[in-house]
């Protein structure tokens, strides 16, 4: 066993991994709608929303404690990515306020759930 207790390595029972699958098909349904001619910013939606998803997914299977932080750490930068864009769209004709709404407090709540993992694994492991 590394770093002590292991129980950090299942992705799936993690609360914030649930949460960034819904966000991203979310995100997923909101990118179908766009029209045709924005296809590369649907691209980008999908890209940086499913990037949450599989950055906690791929840290857990990291051999330390560090190396999956680093991917939580990636996996927040996506999310703050994903935040920008859709901050950008509040200013379009592309979104309602409603979607915009929705989005943004799925995004927050992932965030919240991300960080506290992260302080979690902060902390030195029990011994």
């Amino acid at each position: 066993m590394i770093d002590g207790d292991d129980s950090w390595r299942s992705f799936r029972g993690l609360r914030v991994w649930q949460e960034a699958i819904a966000l991203s098909k979310e995100v997923r349904g909101f990118a179908r709608q766009l029209p045709r001619c924005e296809l590369s910013l649907a691209a980008q939606l999908r890209g940086s929303a499913r990037s949450i998803h599989a950055h906690i997914a791929e840290g857990s299977g990291r051999a330390t404690r560090a190396d999956y932080l680093r991917f939580l750490y990636f996996s927040r930068g996506s999310l703050q990515e994903l935040e920008s864009d859709i901050e950008e769209l509040a200013d379009s004709d592309l979104a309602t306020p409603a979607q915009i709404a929705s989005l943004g407090t799925r995004i927050c709540h992932t965030g919240r759930l991300l960080l506290a993992l992260i302080a979690r694994l902060e902390q030195p492991p029990d011994t």
